[in-house]
């Protein structure tokens, strides 16, 4: 505009006569696209069409395009790491996971500085689990810190299936080859590794760091889901003054021909000061509200249903309108009450389990799932539902002709359901109807229960048989209770708990392993917590697992509220290196082992089995076994402890037992553990796979 109002002033000083200048102009055009020829009406044709396009991606892009937050120049900034740190907290990122000693000390610096937490973690597993734990509770990105090829070759030989951004920090700047480069070239790396992760980038330039950042957070979060991986060198992270003070020192130990050498080789600069670094605003991917048809659709499978079942996930709390937790969780109820199907809660769901509700099931989810012929899964994340629905498979493949499966979820991919990272086979989940909806979990579970009819009593036999066997499962717990073995009863031991929980003020999280003891624990605890949170069945790394991470990244996001881990004595004893983690960041979870070393049940391959008259096999168990200490290995590291193994226990005594470890928790802010001799349960045939 500025160069044709120019044109115009020139125009005027040399008295040239615009009309006569236009004229000339059209007649100009008119020799090079003569009127009714083929260039000319291709022409105006091609104007046609380009003129809105362009406009339209001028538009979208103007819309869709991330807006600017803040620009800040490298004198500003001084560090790698304060950049890294920005684009975090600009992300809402809270919680980081690192297994390096001191090579992110400078990030966790600038992390501190603005309220982003870094936790030091010893084990591999137990950081991803902790950061899936951060995932399920806040549907944020999970981060990882690493800075050693081994826990690199670790995490490639990993199964992850849920956002998770792993930071590499290479000692060396060596831009060909990297920490990613000497784990690939190592023998026990299988070339099909490198697929485990979406995309693998090394940053060169400081510059660079931003830009890359934001991109791989926002790639995280898009299904299918899966590790990224980005590394970065100890030099961007430092401080420019101290890099070039480490510099001078190591080269006055130096030949002088190799110190030329080295400067030489020595390809890496820092940005002049007044380079400008720019940072974004997180831009959440917008989910739809559901639409009046997709609703019609849904209550038309419910109506042609018999056995329909709704399974809650943590979605429905971090989706909606409701900012307000009580107002949301209200919200919540009353559709649930109002839609009057059998509902299953998982997750941090059982905070809104109320006892006035007569259509929530708490135990026998494998019956449930066999006799069902609708299963309405409402924003149970992928992960969690690829899980349920492999560690169910042989329930759900009765009648499978017969069942019809709905979703809702706020991050499926468009293409449908994601197998991405998953042990199912994708001809028996195929075999199943289904009709996936991308949409919010929570307006959608709102509008359905405002159209269900009121009164709708068809489904209340099929509610009755699912509460039937809930109470047949409570009987039957409660009379085992009563046996005496050599050691506590692991019944009496989880209704002494049920108890004490019951009795506390508010309710606890409660965060289990896969075990036997932690499938009992399901049945009898599941009405009286605020959040069940379990380990995948399909996400058991290197078979020796345990879900502590879980229970740390629950702690964190929830400080307010008691949690408490169950555990055997097999899990355990991953657990044991994060206990000087609990202990340093006082962190105080409340831990219940089932100790079944020893006892009745419990053989190992020196056990002697003798044949009677009858050919029954009578085991014949020594009790010379050793029995681990695990509460005295918590008091070694700083935290506090109880041991309980009289088989002559009484309940109430367990009972002030359990709340006397809760309180000396609460009040000295460290982990306690309780170590439970017990003798093995034994599963029933009702009771058991609740949520």
């Amino acid at each position: 505009m500025d160069n044709v109002e120019e044109v115009i002033r020139h125009l005027d000083q040399v008295n040239i006569d615009k009309t006569k200048f236009h004229e000339m102009l059209s007649e100009a055009f008119e020799r090079i696209l003569p009127s009714g020829s083929t260039s000319r009406t291709l022409a105006m044709a091609g104007a046609a069409v380009s003129v809105p396009l362009a406009l339209g991606y001028m538009y979208n892009h103007y819309v869709n395009s991330k807006k600017i937050k803040e620009k800040l120049t490298w004198e500003q900034l001084k560090s790698g790491a304060n950049i890294i740190s920005r684009v975090f907290s600009n992300y809402h990122v809270k919680y980081i996971f690192s297994l390096s000693e001191t090579e992110c000390d400078p990030i966790i610096e600038c992390c501190s500085s603005l309220r982003i937490k870094v936790i030091k973690m010893k084990n591999i597993n137990n950081a991803l689990n902790a950061a899936d734990g951060i995932y399920r509770a806040t549907e944020q990105v999970g981060c990882i810190f690493v800075s050693t090829s081994q826990d690199l070759l670790a995490l490639s030989n990993t199964t992850i299936n849920f956002p998770l951004l792993v930071v590499g920090i290479n000692e060396l700047m060596d831009t060909d080859k990297g920490m990613m480069g000497s784990v690939v070239q190592s023998e026990h790396f299988p070339i099909w590794s490198l697929h485990s992760f979406k995309s693998c980038e090394f940053v060169k330039s400081i510059t660079d760091i931003a830009p890359t950042l934001e991109k791989s957070l926002d790639r995280c979060m898009q299904s299918p889901f899966g590790p990224m991986y980005l590394e970065f060198s100890q030099e961007m992270i430092v401080p420019e003054g101290e890099i070039q003070k480490n510099n001078m020192m190591m080269n006055q130990s130096k030949w002088y021909f190799k110190r030329v050498w080295n400067d030489i080789q020595h390809s890496f600069t820092y940005p002049s000061s007044d380079t400008e670094v720019v940072f974004h605003h997180f831009q959440k991917d917008c989910v739809k509200a559901p639409k009046a048809d997709q609703i019609r659709e849904v209550l038309d499978l419910i109506y042609e249903a018999e056995n329909p079942l709704l399974l809650l996930g943590d979605q429905c709390l971090t989706s909606g309108q409701y900012e307000d937790e009580v107002l949301r969780n209200d919200s919540l109820k009353l559709s649930i009450k109002l839609l009057g199907l059998p509902t299953y809660l998982t997750g941090f769901t059982k905070v809104l389990n109320d006892s006035s509700f007569q259509n929530v099931i708490h135990d026998n989810l494998e019956y449930a799932l066999k006799h069902s012929d609708l299963i309405i899964s409402c924003g149970i994340p992928t992960n969690i539902l690829n899980d349920l629905l492999e560690h169910h498979q042989q329930h759900i493949s009765d009648n499978l002709s017969k069942k019809r499966m709905v979703i809702v979820d706020t991050l499926m991919s468009n293409k449908g359901f994601s197998l991405f990272g998953h042990g199912l086979h994708r001809s028996f989940f195929e075999s199943i109807k289904r009709s996936n909806y991308r949409v919010e979990p929570s307006t959608f579970l709102h509008h359905l229960g405002y159209m269900m009819p009121r009164n709708y009593n068809k489904f209340q036999s099929w509610i009755m048989d699912l509460k039937e066997k809930d109470s047949i499962s409570s009987l039957i717990f409660d009379k085992k209770s009563k046996f005496k073995g050599e050691h506590l009863n692991s019944y009496l031991v989880l209704e002494a708990l049920r108890d004490s929980l019951q009795n506390s003020q508010s309710r606890p999280i409660i965060v289990c392993d896969n075990g036997q003891f932690e499938e009992c624990a399901q049945s009898m605890l599941a009405d009286c917590v605020r959040a069940w949170i379990q380990l995948d069945h399909t996400c058991v790394r290197h078979n020796t697992n345990s879900a502590i991470g879980l229970a740390i990244a629950s702690k964190l996001c929830n400080p307010s509220v008691d949690v408490w881990l169950l555990c055997d004595d097999r899990s355990i004893s991953q657990c044991i290196p994060e206990f000087e983690t609990l202990n340093r960041y006082h962190i105080p979870i409340n831990i219940v082992v089932g100790n079944v070393e020893g006892s009745i049940g419990e053989m190992s391959s020196d056990d002697q089995v003798v044949m009677d008259k009858d050919s029954k096999k009578i085991p014949q168990i020594h009790h010379d076994h050793p029995k681990t200490a695990f509460h005295k290995i918590m008091v070694a590291y700083g935290g506090k402890s109880f041991s309980l193994s009289h088989n002559n226990a009484k309940r109430e005594e367990l009972e002030k037992s359990f709340a006397d470890a809760r309180e000396r928790s609460s009040v000295s802010q460290r982990p306690i553990l309780i170590n439970c001799h017990i003798d093995k349960p034994v599963p029933s045939l009702i009771g058991g796979g609740a949520m």
